[in-house]
C-alpha cells in the first residue's frame, strides 16, 4: 500500500486502500463462489473434470483406457490432476473440484499480476487489472474460467510464458545456466499445453508468444537506432528461446499427442472441431454471433440468471461503458502497433492479434464454433490479453497522484465489489434467499428426487447425468445417453465405455 502511495497525500492514500481492499473482497467472493454458490451452475460439461480424475485414479495412469475425449482434447493438463490424488483420501464430489478451481485461480491471478509486474506496470494499477480478472467480466465467463477451469491454462500459460520472455530480455549479462533455465521451462510449458491439443496450442499460445518475443526485440532494436535487423535474426532462427522453447516444446508435444492416437492409448470424437463451411449466409449469422456475444461474454449485458434488481439495473450501462472502453482500447492500441513507443505494450498488441485474428476468421468462416454467446469463449485468450493492454493503457495516460483519478480509483473499486457481489452471491439480487442459500437449479432438483425415490443407478441425457454423479458425491451414479429416433445408445463422447458395461 505505501508502495502504491506514491505520492504524500490522503487521496492517493485512499485511492491505494480502496483498492487493496478492493481485491481481498472481491478474491474473497469469488472464492466463496466457487466453494460453494457455484454448485448452482455446476453442469455436466463441468463435472468432466472428476469424472476423468475417477478413472485416472483408478487406473493409475494419466490417460485412462476407454475415455473418449471431445474435439481431440486430451485435457491435459486440466483440473482432473488436482482432483485424482485426493480420491486417496475423499470421495468424487463437487468441493474436490472447487478444490480444484481455487487452485486455478491462483494460478491465472498470480500468473497475470507477475507479468504486468515484470513489464513494469504501476503497482495500483495492477491490482485494479488483476481485481478485474477475478470479477470474472461476466458471470458466464467466470464459470468458464473458474467452474469449468478448461479455458484458464491458455492464458495462464501465456502470461507465465511472456514473463519468461521479457525476464530473458532484459537479461543483459545473463549467465548460461540461468538462460538454458529459461529455455527449459518454456519449452517444458509449451510440451505441456500442446500435448493437451496442438492446434489450440498453435493458436492460444505459441503464435501469441512468437509474436510477443519478435515484437518486443525488434521494437527495441529500433529504438537503440539500430538497423534493420537480418532475417534470421527477425524470424528468430538463431534465438534458443525461439528454437528451443517454442519450437522445440511444440513439435515434441505434437509428436506424442499423434503418437498417443496412433497407438489407441486415447480416443476423441470431433463436434465442434469437425468444421464445415456453410457459405456466405453462414459467415453473416457467426459474424452476428460474434458480435452480440461478445458484449455478453465481457459483462455488457444482463447478468445471466439475475433476477430484476435494482443494484443490477444501475451496474449493467456501467458493464456495458466498460466493455466498449475495453473493446475501443484494443482498437486503439491495435492502430498504434508500428508507433514505437514502448515496446512490451506494442508487443503485447501483437500478441492480442496474433490469438484474435485467427480465432475470429475460424469462428465466422465455418460450423459450428459460433453457436450462441456461451461460444465467445473460444476468445478468453484475447480478452485476457486485453485486459493486461487496458492495464498498460491506463498506467501510461493517468495523472497519477492527482485527486481525481484518485476519486475514480476508489469509485471504481466499489463498483468492482458491487459488480462481484451481484455476480456470485444469490441473495444479493434475489430478496428471497438467505446469505448462503444456493439457487434452486434443475441438476439440484433431480438430485433430490432421484434420492427421496432411492434410485441409486441410472441413465439420462447428458446435462442430467455427470452433473447429478458428482453433486451427489457417487451415491447416485447416472451415465450419459442419447435418445435417436426410437433407439438408446450411449452418448458417444466425454464418457467412458464402462459406463455402459451393465
Amino acid at each position: 500500500i505505501l508502495e502504491m502511495a506514491e505520492k504524500n497525500s490522503i487521496m492517493s492514500l485512499a485511492a491505494s486502500l480502496s483498492a487493496a481492499i478492493a481485491f481481498m473482497l472481491v478474491l474473497t467472493i469469488l472464492i466463496v463462489y466457487v466453494l460453494h454458490f457455484a454448485k448452482s451452475d455446476f453442469s455436466s460439461d463441468d463435472a468432466v473434470l472428476s469424472l476423468q480424475a475417477e478413472l485416472m485414479w483408478r487406473q493409475h495412469t494419466l490417460f485412462p483406457s476407454g475415455w473418449i475425449g471431445n474435439n481431440g482434447d486430451l485435457m491435459m493438463p486440466s483440473g482432473a490432476l488436482i482432483i485424482a490424488p485426493l480420491l486417496t483420501l475423499f470421495r468424487n464430489s463437487f468441493e474436490l473440484h472447487a478444490v480444484a478451481s481455487v487452485l486455478v485461480i491462483g494460478l491465472l491471478l498470480g500468473s497475470f499480476a507477475q507479468f504486468l509486474r515484470t513489464a513494469g506496470i504501476r503497482p495500483l494499477v495492477i491490482l485494479i487489472a488483476t481485481t478485474i480478472v477475478a470479477t470474472g467480466l461476466s458471470r458466464i465467463s467466470a464459470i468458464m474460467l473458474y467452474v469449468q477451469t478448461t479455458y484458464v491454462w491458455w492464458p495462464a500459460f501465456f502470461f507465465i510464458g511472456a514473463t519468461l520472455i521479457l525476464l530473458h530480455r532484459n537479461s543483459v549479462h545473463a549467465t548460461t545456466l540461468s538462460t538454458n533455465l529459461r529455455v527449459g521451462a518454456m519449452t517444458v510449458l509449451v510440451f505441456l499445453i500442446t500435448v493437451s491439443n496442438p492446434g489450440r496450442s498453435a493458436v492460444m499460445l505459441v503464435f501469441p508468444l512468437y509474436a510477443f518475443d519478435r515484437v518486443l526485440l525488434q521494437q527495441r532494436e529500433l529504438l537503440k537506432g539500430s538497423r534493420k535487423l537480418p532475417f534470421s535474426t527477425r524470424l528468430g532462427l538463431a534465438d534458443r528461446l525461439i528454437m528451443f522453447g517454442l519450437f522445440a516444446g511444440f513439435v515434441l508435444g505434437y509428436v506424442v499427442y499423434k503418437g498417443l492416437f496412433w497407438n489407441q492409448w486415447v480416443q476423441t470424437m470431433h463436434f465442434s472441431s469437425a468444421l464445415r463451411w456453410e457459405g456466405v449466409a453462414g459467415v453473416v449469422k457467426h459474424t452476428k454471433t460474434f458480435l452480440f456475444g461478445w458484449f455478453d461474454y465481457l459483462g455488457g449485458v444482463r447478468e445471466l440468471n439475475a433476477p430484476v434488481s435494482l443494484l443490477e439495473d444501475l451496474l449493467q450501462p456501467m458493464r456495458l461503458a466498460f466493455s466498449l472502453w475495453l473493446s475501443w482500447a484494443g482498437i486503439a492500441e491495435s492502430i498504434r502497433l508500428f508507433r514505437v513507443v514502448d515496446p512490451v505494450r506494442n508487443a503485447l498488441v501483437a500478441a492480442m492479434l496474433a490469438a484474435f485474428i485467427p480465432i475470429l476468421f475460424l469462428y465466422i468462416s465455418f460450423a459450428p464454433l459460433a453457436i450462441n454467446f456461451t461460444t465467445t469463449r473460444y476468445f478468453t485468450v484475447p480478452i485476457l490479453l486485453l485486459v493486461a493492454l487496458a492495464a498498460f493503457r491506463i498506467s501510461s495516460k493517468v495523472a497519477w497522484g492527482k485527486v481525481l483519478p484518485s476519486l475514480m480509483i476508489v469509485f471504481f473499486s466499489i463498483v468492482l465489489v458491487l459488480v462481484s457481489v451481484i455476480r456470485f452471491i444469490p441473495a444479493a439480487s434475489d430478496s428471497r434467499l438467505s446469505i448462503f442459500d444456493l439457487r434452486k437449479s434443475h441438476a439440484l432438483n433431480l438430485l433430490g428426487i432421484l434420492k427421496s425415490e432411492n434410485l441409486t443407478w441410472g441413465y439420462a441425457t447428458w446435462w442430467n447425468a455427470g452433473v447429478v454423479t458428482i453433486l451427489s458425491k457417487e451415491s447416485v451414479r447416472v451415465n450419459p445417453i442419447q435418445i435417436t429416433g426410437s433407439k438408446i445408445e450411449p452418448f458417444p463422447v466425454m464418457t467412458q465405455r464402462d459406463f455402459f458395461l451393465p
